[in-house]
């Protein structure tokens, strides 16, 4: 016999045997004559101890399988969840636009946003327009020498995109606002959300334009993958090592001005590149 048919018979065997004895005494009514009263009160209280052992054997058994069945399910999840960690894409290419879009709905509000570009006036545009606000704005972009003619009409269009930076920093949808600029021909650009999401993207060579480049569609690097989130941290490496270098090399600062809160003289960029 197995473990669960002997604890059956343990636990209604005396029952059973108490129920036959007593319906017995219907035709034999003498038949329970010489047996004391606490005797059959005895066999009463072992058949109910018989069915509460049983019950409490059942009982064990269906939280065992309970357990293991949540011991089960927590492990389908964590192999669900990795799998789809390994399903994601760390990289995927899209617009700037469609970068900005697939932010906002990760989240709207940035801890440190990291801009690299030439003027920033797209990423402006699409910081604004999916109503994005960070906490603190680092922002790299070009600087001309003030006696640069070539290059006066662009320079000043990028001083107005920084003073709209200044603008939104003075609105509230930036706290912190520092720029600092390079004097050098940029090759790419670089918006870095916290330590999140990256989008990066490769300027082609345009000497027609006044910029002197054209924008080509950025990558989306998903911090949250394993590759991404070592792809964004050597991203913002790269990054804050020129925002601090840039603070007294690669030409005169150029945007102190529009900084928010106003820098002291002490954190301005006044040394030029030799």
């Amino acid at each position: 016999m197995t473990e669960k048919k002997i604890s059956f018979v343990v636990a209604y065997g005396p029952l059973v045997l108490f129920i036959g004895l007593t319906a017995l005494t219907n035709f034999f009514p003498s038949l329970l004559d010489g047996v004391s009263i606490n005797l059959l009160l005895a066999l009463s209280g072992l058949c109910l101890l018989g069915i509460g052992f049983y019950l409490q054997e059942r009982f064990r058994e269906l939280e065992s399988k309970y357990d293991a069945t949540s011991t089960s399910v927590a492990g389908l999840e964590i192999t669900q969840q990795a799998f789809i960690q390994a399903s994601k894409r760390s990289i995927m290419p899209c617009s700037l636009a469609t970068g900005f879009a697939k932010k906002a709905l990760a989240g709207r509000r940035v801890g440190l946003l990291r801009i690299y570009a030439v003027s920033s006036q797209q990423i402006l545009s699409f910081f604004s327009a999916e109503n994005i606000s960070a906490e603190t704005v680092h922002l790299i972009i070009r600087g001309f020498d003030p006696n640069d003619a070539a290059h006066q009409q662009f320079s000043n269009q990028i001083h107005l995109v920084a003073k709209d930076w200044e603008r939104l920093a003075r609105k509230a949808s930036i706290k912190s606002l520092i720029i600092r600029s390079y004097d050098h021909f940029p090759t790419e650009y670089q918006v870095i959300f916290d330590e999140t999401v990256a989008l990066v993207g490769l300027y082609e060579s345009s000497p027609a334009d006044y910029s002197e480049v054209a924008v080509r569609d950025p990558v989306y690097v998903d911090g949250s993958t394993p590759d991404g989130s070592a792809l964004v941290r050597s991203y913002v490496e790269r990054f804050d090592n020129l925002f601090e270098q840039c603070r007294n090399h690669h030409g005169i600062n150029q945007y102190d001005r529009y900084c928010v809160p106003p820098l002291s003289d002490s954190s301005t960029n006044i040394l030029p590149t030799k």
